[in-house]
């Protein structure tokens, strides 16, 4: 038993290391943005308008974490919050025509 344990450890330990590596060699191409910002990006073009709790779970990230991300985006003019006609107390992150932009140029 103590043997599979150390195996899993030396596993876990060196998918860190992949991991690490993968996302230090697969950087964006265009820094300005990270991963998950991109990423973000792409799930509100994807989806439509997406409440912040909406983007969070598919995100599968805290809200807290969506939040900052949003807050980011919407920093560098790639999407708008606007209030959900359906419900006030909510609002709604959609694209702006510029992340539209950058997430094609991202693709190509």
């Amino acid at each position: 038993m103590a043997e599979s344990s150390h195996v899993a450890t030396e596993l876990t330990m060196a998918t860190t290391r992949l991991l690490a590596r993968l996302r230090l060699e697969s950087a964006p191409p265009i820094r300005t943005w990270t991963w998950a910002q991109l990423s973000t990006m792409r799930r509100i073009i994807e989806l439509g308008p997406l409440t912040a709790a909406a983007l969070a779970q598919v995100e599968h990230v805290r809200p807290q974490s969506i939040a900052d991300t949003i807050a980011a985006l919407r920093a560098d003019g790639l999407v708008l919050i606007a209030p959900d006609p359906t419900d006030r107390r909510r609002f709604l992150v959609s694209a702006t025509s510029r992340g539209r932009q950058v997430s094609d140029s991202i693709d190509a």
